[in-house]
């Protein structure tokens, strides 16, 4: 149903602001970028630098460096 999939979208929205938030928090505590992916859910370093480039308008590279 139309409901459901709109249910699915804010869910699936709501989850990556949530992913990328805690991305941003590690990454200024120093953490490692790979790690940081990992622990975000990532299994590709490519995905998760294009979605927090995309997110932040930063590479997680320069993000921690400003910390």
């Amino acid at each position: 149903s139309i409901r459901r999939q709109r249910q699915m979208c804010i869910r699936d929205r709501y989850l990556h602001v949530a992913r990328m938030l805690h991305a941003m928090d590690l990454l200024a505590r120093g953490t490692q970028v790979t790690e940081t992916a990992f622990e975000v859910g990532y299994t590709s370093m490519a995905a998760f630098s294009t979605a927090f480039r995309r997110f932040t308008d930063a590479t997680p590279t320069h993000y921690r460096a400003q910390f």
